[in-house]
């Protein structure tokens, strides 16, 4: 009992961060914002969103959606169009949970090098996400679709149709 309490909580917890990170306003300007990487070092939100054709995948740990969508593109990390940057980024979660959770996944250096640790989800504010797994599509630092799937299509449909 105890522990489905703990695991309730968890959720619930999260759900209210979530909901409150698409109404909420950003205490910081998330353009200010610098996220840690998995793999070490750091990251603006600049050098995040900047690049021509970007996706940003939000996720956690805990989401099953999230933990079967990102092992799918752990799978084929190596074969992701290369024309475009990917980002996983985890929304609220302490890195060692995140480190410990692709420790256990073994997640390749492709995917690792990949995950950005965003703790207060200004990444999630900034976009107004409600929901988990999300991608979010840039281009030229200018979200233009927002969605909850990633494959050849939805790609070639919102960066090739310009």
């Amino acid at each position: 009992m105890e522990i489905f309490r703990a695991s309730w909580l968890k959720y619930l917890k999260t759900a209210v961060f979530l909901l409150c990170a698409a109404g909420c306003s950003v205490p910081v300007n998330s353009s200010e914002e610098t996220f840690s990487r998995l793999d070490g070092g750091e990251l603006t939100y600049a050098a995040l969103t900047q690049g021509p054709r970007t996706v940003l995948f939000l996720w956690t740990t805990w989401c099953p959606h999230c933990r079967s969508a990102l092992a799918a593109l752990d799978t084929r990390c190596a074969e992701l169009d290369q024309r475009v940057e990917y980002y996983f980024v985890n929304l609220g979660e302490a890195g060692e949970v995140v480190e410990r959770y692709a420790e256990n996944k073994k997640f390749t250096p492709c995917t690792r090098e990949r995950i950005i640790l965003d703790r207060r989800a200004a990444v999630a504010k900034r976009y107004r996400v409600v929901g988990i797994p999300t991608y979010v599509f840039l281009k030229d630092g200018d979200p233009v679709h927002k969605g909850y799937s990633l494959n050849a299509q939805v790609l070639q449909e919102v960066f090739e149709n310009e």
